[in-house]
Parts: C-alpha cells; sequence; structure tokens
C-alpha cells in the first residue's frame, strides 16, 4: 500500500515540473559558469550540460501530460535568462551583431561598407575595437536582413556593443511566440518545443537570430490559417526581412484564390520595399545599399560555403560542388509545387523547412530550429531528433583539437550519425499508428 505522502509525490505534476525545471535549470547555470571561467566552452562542455538538459528535457515530456502552461514557460524563461550573461560557446558570429548595431546607430549603413573598411579607424573605442578584431569573413558585407538590422540597432541604443542587451531582446522575442502558440499547444507539446535544448542554446547562449524571423514566419503562418492573407503577407514580408528561409511559404500564405493573391502580392511587396526605406535615407540611395546584401553577402556565401550537408557534399563529389547546387534546388523545386498543387490550404511547413535545409549547402545547427514551432502543430517525431542530433555538427576537426587548417571538417561518421538518426526518425514516423501512439 503507498504512503499518502508517497502517492502525493507521484500524482503532483507541479512537483514533477518543479524537479525536471530545478535539474534543468542547474545544466543551463553550469554550462553558462563554463563559459565564463574560462573565457569560451569547449566542445565537450557543450556536449556534457546539453545532454543533461536534454535527458531532463525528454524525461520531462514523457512524465506527466497534465501540466501547467504557465509554470512550463516560467521554467523556459528561467533557462533563458541563465544564458543572458554566458560568452556564447564555440561561436563568433555575436561580432558582427554588435558591430551591425553600431554602424546603423552611428549613421550609416551596414550594408554599404564591409567591416575591414573600418580597420585602422582611430576614433573607435576599446570595445568597439575588441568587436571589429573579432568579426569573421571581414571583407564581406553584412549577410544579415533589415529586420534582424533594426534589432541590432535597437540593442546598440540599450547598452553600446554589450551583447546581454541583444541576448534579451531575442530572449524577449521567443518567450512571445511561446505565448502566442500556448493556445494552439497542448501542455506537453509546449513543453516539448520551449524547453528543447537546440532553442534555449541557439537563442540565449550564442545569440543567434533565428528565432525574429521563425517568429514572424509562424504569426504569418497561423493568419493564413485564419483565412487573412493580406496580414499574413505583410507579416511575412516581415519575416523575409529578417531570414530569406522565409519565402518559401510565399506561395501559401497569398491564399488559395486568384482574388486573395492580387490583393496579398501587392501588400508583401510594399512591406519589402518599405524595408530598405531607413537605409536608403542613410545612404542616399534607392536601396540603401540592401541591394548588397543579396549581391554581395548571400552570395558569396551561397557560392564558396559548404558545411554539415551530407546531401550537398555526397553530390559534390559525384557531380561537383555548382552542379550538386543545382540539382539539390531543382528537387527542392520540384517538391514545392508538387506540394503546391495538393489542394490543402496549409503545407506541412516543417517538412518544407526540412527539406530545404537537407538540399543547402550550408546547415547549420540553429538553421533547424526553423522546423520545431511548426512540427510542435503537428504530429512528426523526426525534427525533435534532429534538434539533438544538431549539436553533432560542433564536433569540427577545429573543435576535435584536430588538425586546425581543416577547420569546419566534420568527419564522416559524425555526419552519419547526425543524420542516420533523423532518417530512422524519419521512417519511425511513417509506421502504423497503432505501433507508437502519438502524444498530443
Amino acid at each position: 500500500m503507498t504512503s499518502p505522502a508517497t502517492s502525493s509525490f507521484h500524482t503532483t505534476p507541479a512537483v514533477r515540473l518543479f524537479i525536471f525545471g530545478a535539474l534543468s535549470l542547474g545544466a543551463w547555470i553550469a554550462l553558462t559558469l563554463s563559459s565564463q571561467s574560462f573565457g569560451s566552452t569547449n566542445l565537450w562542455d557543450i556536449w556534457l550540460y546539453v545532454g543533461i538538459a536534454t535527458v531532463i528535457w525528454i524525461a520531462a515530456y514523457h512524465a506527466q501530460p497534465n501540466l501547467s502552461k504557465t509554470q512550463i514557460l516560467l521554467w523556459a524563461a528561467a533557462f533563458r535568462l541563465a544564458g543572458l550573461s554566458a560568452i556564447p560557446p564555440l561561436e563568433d558570429d555575436f561580432y558582427r551583431f554588435l558591430w551591425d548595431g553600431y554602424v546603423s546607430v552611428s549613421g550609416q549603413s551596414p550594408y554599404a561598407l564591409p567591416p575591414a573598411a573600418f580597420f585602422g579607424v582611430e576614433n573607435l573605442s576599446a570595445k568597439l575595437e575588441t568587436v571589429l578584431d573579432g568579426i569573421n569573413h571581414p571583407a564581406i558585407a553584412t549577410v544579415y536582413g533589415p529586420v534582424v538590422q533594426a534589432v541590432f540597432a535597437l540593442a546598440y541604443a540599450i547598452a553600446p556593443a554589450e551583447l546581454w542587451a541583444l541576448k534579451l531582446l531575442l530572449v524577449l522575442v521567443e518567450l512571445g511566440l511561446f505565448v502566442a502558440l500556448a493556445k494552439h499547444l497542448s501542455a506537453s507539446k509546449l513543453l516539448l518545443l520551449s524547453w528543447c535544448p537546440l532553442m534555449v542554446f541557439s537563442t540565449a547562449f550564442s545569440a543567434h537570430t533565428e528565432i525574429i524571423g521563425i517568429s514572424l514566419a509562424v504569426w504569418a503562418y497561423l493568419l493564413a490559417k485564419q483565412q487573412k492573407p493580406i496580414y499574413a503577407a505583410a507579416v511575412l514580408a516581415l519575416a523575409a526581412g529578417a531570414k530569406l528561409f522565409a519565402l518559401i511559404l510565399l506561395p501559401w500564405i497569398l491564399g488559395q484564390t486568384w482574388k486573395s493573391r492580387f490583393q496579398a502580392a501587392p501588400v508583401f511587396g510594399i512591406v519589402i520595399g518599405l524595408q530598405a526605406l531607413p537605409f536608403a535615407l542613410l545612404t542616399s540611395t534607392i536601396t540603401g545599399g540592401i541591394a548588397a546584401w543579396i549581391t554581395e553577402g548571400l552570395v558569396a556565401m551561397g557560392q564558396h560555403w559548404q558545411f554539415n550537408s551530407p546531401a550537398i557534399l555526397t553530390l559534390t563529389q559525384l557531380v561537383g560542388f555548382t552542379a550538386a547546387k543545382t540539382l539539390a534546388l531543382l528537387v527542392f523545386l520540384s517538391w514545392v509545387a508538387w506540394q503546391w498543387r495538393k489542394p490543402e490550404p496549409l503545407p506541412p511547413a516543417h517538412q518544407l523547412f526540412g527539406l530545404m535545409l537537407i538540399c543547402s549547402p550550408v546547415i547549420n545547427p540553429w538553421y533547424w530550429c526553423w522546423l520545431l514551432p511548426f512540427a510542435a502543430l503537428q504530429k512528426s517525431p523526426w525534427p525533435w531528433v534532429g534538434s539533438v542530433t544538431m549539436f553533432l555538427s560542433y564536433a569540427t576537426s577545429q573543435n576535435l583539437g584536430l588538425d586546425a587548417q581543416l577547420g569546419h571538417y566534420i568527419p564522416s561518421w559524425i555526419l552519419l550519425l547526425e543524420f542516420g538518426a533523423i532518417a530512422l526518425a524519419l521512417c519511425w514516423g511513417r509506421y502504423p499508428k497503432h505501433l507508437h501512439p502519438n502524444r498530443t
């Protein structure tokens, strides 16, 4: 016979949630302290503390479906607050974010000149000198869209060249997304999304800006679901101004009828055009230098960069890099066209973004976050498996302490583990439902 105390412990969701939340918070705090103690966190620390948080996340999801959404969100906020003071582990992209904020606030366009043009400038503060010295690929102008640039500028205005200000804004956007999705998700799905280690790590610890475009894309998706194509088109234009990934939703966001498309398309174009206005005023040019964002920054990235993409890597060995990218693009566009011909008003967006990444020459781990809010709205296990295995992509030759000249090269066996697990989960998700009943 079970004692009252034991029975109470095992049947109180709040107690279980508190234990899981406290343990997970401890792991995130430990990761923050690790980054502060040694100046930078090594790969093994990331895998250790993120691994602990991952085990707790999985256990919390399976422990009790009847949880308090408010408590889930409070713990999600606590995890992210723990990362505000962390030095981004194995990252240097944040230097570019801080620099772009300074350039915009100082009355210049970050699209007009690359950071290298400021080398040797004497009136920079010591803090900005450190930021400038830390920027990777300084000869290339910024690759970040105008909506994200507005966030960089706001963060700089709050606290010049301080990363915590940018992180705080990103965390607020992320928490806003979770609050907005709370009414569309069960408590267990809300926990699955808001406690996801990849989401916590990418935003609060690494300060990556994906969450801005993701939040706007989800908002546009929900507006389209409510059959409000004009509003959805305006919001999607903002999402595209944060990250061009959002554009793959455009055929569906504009609506299913030609009437809605003719009404929504001009709105989309106007909002896109308005994003260039602040930078046009800064540079006295029509586009404000934003054209260079595509013609120089993004094109340079697409022409020369390849990372963590087994499909492109395999095809490159067969037909060369350029042909591999062309073939992958044709496969993706063909699948998009096939999906568009279906009668459903909206596609499974996590599949769209997933195939887009598989066909892309660069799959940075934080890119995978684009799938997760949409996966939470569906019943699909493989995006969540991918959110765990993406941490394997940090196992580059440089981070493993191997040949430094190989830089961001990832050993083949790492790629096999990373994407093999996703493929197995994708196959498992297609089994008959009675073999693996999905949680709601």
